[in-house]
């Protein structure tokens, strides 16, 4: 796997001088765990379970540790890779991905429940189970729109009536996909059609589900209004715990924490050049975008080291108001400083806000130094 290279340069803490890896980004883990317990409590109130999706962080276990200490459920994943890494932190772990079939014998071992929607997997598991002596829990995920994974009323009774019957198989619950493939939002239409299929499933089993999850962190406003259905007690909630926004909406959660990710990186480059580039054009760009450009003259422009080969560079904001990313290469930023009230030297530290997309890609790629804030303020 390709990796960001790394630059040193010193910080002083206190009395004393310590080297800094950058590019770096520093995690502001008191913020979300403060969301994560803000909505653990919203939850209990409604009698919904919140389970912690934490995908976008790639197994960083530091963060993940403190967000098991809150009141949530549950841990969620879909990279066996990342769940390896927090293996021993002891919280209930599920994996919200469909697992390959060649997966089963590690998503049996290191989770205790995942998604299905086929009976070849449940099957695959019972034979596992089978095989090790061992117990495992699944959810049956139903369609309602999103078309992402999920089966339809005419499938859904007769894999729900095959799982309950296998020995070692336990039928948990059903769940559904909501503003994702789709980007369907939840609202009173698909969730009483999650519900009907809830019912269909419990008059074909005889019996009550213990687990009807309804979404994810796009699903918080409707359990914030009162109009999340009494039957579903259980949300899956990764980008309101880790940013404080509502996927699909687009919105700020007020009463979340928002911008805990900060990528710090340093100047190489500081100077003044024009603003249009010159010389002969050539066709497309190593990462699929064509590049634009407006002439306003010469201008102070500084290079940073942090490209589109080690993060997802749309969603890389300067915390500077004077500062503007004018475009990325796969190892550098360029941007235009020149409104800028501070004045940069080359080593300067430039500091960004990352969103969701940055962060994911970001921390799956590697290559730069992760710290949580509560550490650095020791």
């Amino acid at each position: 796997m390709a990796r960001n290279r790394l630059h040193l340069s010193q910080e002083r803490i206190g009395e004393h001088i310590i080297m800094v890896t950058f590019p770096r980004v520093v995690i502001d883990d008191d913020q979300i765990v403060a969301n994560a317990e803000r909505i653990a409590e919203l939850g209990a109130q409604r009698g919904v379970d919140i389970t912690a999706v934490v995908k976008g962080v790639a197994g960083y276990t530091p963060l993940i540790k403190r967000i098991a200490q809150s009141p949530v459920r549950a841990l969620a994943d879909a990279s066996l890779e990342h769940v390896r890494a927090y293996a021993d932190v002891p919280k209930e772990k599920w994996f919200i991905r469909i697992p390959m079939l060649g997966e089963i014998p590690q998503v049996v071992e290191l989770t205790q429940m995942c998604m299905i929607s086929d009976r070849i997997t449940a099957d695959r598991i019972e034979e596992y189970c089978e095989t090790h002596n061992l117990h495992y829990s699944v959810l049956v995920m139903a369609e309602v729109g999103d078309l992402r994974e999920g089966v339809e009323d005419n499938e859904l009774v007769a894999l729900t009536r095959h799982v309950e019957s296998l020995p070692r198989v336990q039928l948990a619950g059903i769940g559904t996909n909501v503003s994702c493939y789709g980007n369907i939002l939840p609202g009173a239409e698909n969730m009483a059609d999650l519900i009907a299929k809830v019912e269909l499933v419990q008059r074909a089993i005889g019996r009550e589900l213990e687990i009807v999850t309804g979404g994810n962190s796009s699903s918080l406003r409707m359990l914030e209004e009162g109009t999340l259905p009494p039957a579903v007690n259980n949300l899956r909630c990764g980008e309101s715990i880790l940013f404080g926004r509502l996927p699909c909406y687009e919105e700020d959660i007020p009463w979340l924490e928002q911008h805990p990710f900060t990528l710090e990186t340093e100047i190489v480059e500081l100077k003044e050049k024009p603003s249009f580039p010159w010389g002969q054009v050539g066709n497309g760009a190593a990462f699929g975008e064509e590049p634009e450009f407006e002439d306003k003259g010469r201008r102070l422009r500084a290079l940073v080291v942090m490209g589109r080969q080690a993060m997802y560079m749309d969603g890389v904001y300067p915390l500077d108001p004077g500062v503007e990313i004018l475009g990325a290469a796969s190892d550098y930023t360029v941007c235009d400083v020149t409104e800028s009230a501070r004045t940069y030297q080359l080593g300067s530290t430039m500091e960004f806000s990352l969103d969701y997309s940055a962060v994911a890609s970001g921390f799956t790629h590697g290559g730069m130094d992760i710290r949580l804030r509560s550490t650095l303020q020791r």
